[in-house]
């Protein structure tokens, strides 16, 4: 059975990702900008920082920064994910 708490929550965070969706992509803090950080598109660097590059299977150079596949992701996501939460819970 839902509650109509949860359905105002859920109402909520669909809005604001909305209007994080809406930000100039140019913006550091843009969705597409903080997207960029995962690793996705892989052609963008955040904040002109100096990540760590790979090759595409098209032999072109992305950026990605997120640790998939090692030891390190857990570490390396939560902060990620931390400032996605933070960010998207400003246009609340």
């Amino acid at each position: 059975m839902e509650k109509p708490e949860e359905n105002i929550q859920v109402s909520l965070f669909i809005r604001a990702l909305q209007l994080l969706y809406n930000e100039d992509y140019t913006k550091t803090l843009s969705y597409f900008q903080i997207a960029g950080i995962h690793g996705y598109p892989g052609s963008v660097r955040w904040d002109n920082s100096a990540g760590p590059t790979h090759l595409s299977k098209d032999n072109k150079e992305h950026f990605i920064y997120c640790t998939h596949n090692l030891l390190t992701f857990p570490t390396w996501h939560r902060p990620y994910m931390a400032l996605f939460e933070v960010y998207t819970s400003c246009f609340c």
